[in-house]
């Protein structure tokens, strides 16, 4: 059973080169209304072993405004072990031959299957672009897969309104945590005028 620190109040300092985002986890447990989407020239490619220039250029473009940073701190031998491999399933979304969207599940457990990484590249965000991918991703998981739940975790490192966009998807929130990392501005992996939601403190 979890220990809950229910003295945990007030401030808790984060050291200097740190990085710190309050996380919430969401679920759910059926596939819900498919949302509307009028664009017509969207594409979705399944990549079953992505290219990884092509992955991290794309991961970048979503993320690395946000400080997405957990593919881009680990070596190519690795990352390409991850995105290739059975248990992970790369989606790309594709307009006009541009890749402006990242789908990304795991599926080691197919019938419990997260949503490890999902998002748009900046310049469509807001077009109703990303009801489109998430309805590509509710058919996957609860079509293909036929898994008895779908879990995310969003956080202050997302978009805005990503979790205001979960929830109108049918996901439902049950978990907070706060996670504490170094600063990858720090070490080079994303530039250092990037992020600016989280000035860097060293």
């Amino acid at each position: 059973m979890e220990t809950i620190d229910v003295t945990l109040n007030g401030y808790t300092d984060v050291p200097a080169g740190k990085v710190a985002n309050i996380a919430t986890f969401l679920e759910v447990t059926e596939k819900p209304t498919q949302r509307e989407c009028g664009a017509s020239d969207l594409a979705i490619e399944h990549m079953v072993k992505p290219e990884l220039e092509r992955y991290r250029k794309l991961f970048r473009a979503v993320g690395e405004d946000w400080l997405w940073f957990s593919r881009l701190t680990i070596g190519e031998e690795k990352l390409l072990s991850l995105i290739s491999n059975p248990n992970t399933d790369v989606f790309f979304l594709t307009q006009k031959n541009n890749d402006i969207g990242l789908l990304e599940l795991d599926v080691k457990d197919t019938n419990n299957i997260e949503l490890a990484f999902f998002g748009l590249v900046g310049g469509v965000v807001g077009r109703g672009i990303g009801g489109y991918l998430m309805n590509h991703a509710m058919d996957r998981v609860f079509g293909h897969y036929d898994a008895s739940r779908f879990f995310v975790h969003t956080c202050t490192m997302d978009h805005p309104g990503a979790l205001k966009f979960y929830m109108k998807c049918g996901f439902k929130p049950y978990k907070r945590a706060i996670e504490i990392a170094d600063d990858p501005r720090l070490s080079g992996h994303i530039d250092r005028s990037l992020g600016k939601h989280h000035p860097v403190i060293d």
